[in-house]
């Protein structure tokens, strides 16, 4: 789970997403920005599960499972769309090497912000279920099997550029 995203390949295919005018370029890198973002919330809304998982009594685990699972599917629908962005701008025109300075000049803190609090939610979420298998390792074996597979979505995005 330590390479949950590859951010740093999704960065650079953020930064350089092909499109045919600079609105629609600036859309795509906006919403890529967005997925990002929503990913490292969903992420957070995995780890904050878990952390109250270990706290809780029996009667109220089952229902912050369903939670944390829920938020893991959210989570692979973030896959999903980031897909369908990469999909969109790979069919368009790469910009000019000045269009594209300037794309970079422009987002590259965003984007660059966006993807340290996703790795920073990452690691967080990581250390929360190591935590928490400790007390109960079957208990999550279903979200850790969720999770591996939003792992493999945001894997395959990588591998594809």
């Amino acid at each position: 789970m330590k390479k949950l995203f590859g951010f740093a390949s999704v960065l650079s295919m953020a930064m350089f997403l092909p499109g045919c005018g600079t609105d629609e370029r600036e859309q795509y890198i906006s919403t890529a920005l967005d997925q990002i973002n929503s990913a490292a919330t969903n992420m957070a809304a995995v780890k904050d599960n878990v952390v109250k998982w270990e706290k809780a009594k029996d009667n109220e685990k089952a229902k912050l499972l369903k939670n944390a699972k829920d938020s893991v599917d959210a989570l692979t629908k973030n896959a999903q769309n980031f897909q369908s962005i990469k999909g969109r701008a790979d069919k368009l025109e790469r910009p000019t090497p000045d269009e594209q300075k300037a794309l970079v000049d422009k987002y590259r803190d965003r984007l660059a912000s966006a993807i340290d609090n996703a790795n920073k939610e990452s690691m967080a979420l990581n250390e929360a279920i190591a935590r928490a298998e400790k007390k109960d390792k079957n208990s999550l074996a279903d979200l850790k099997v969720s999770l591996q597979k939003a792992q493999g979505d945001f894997e395959n995005l990588v591998k594809q550029r």
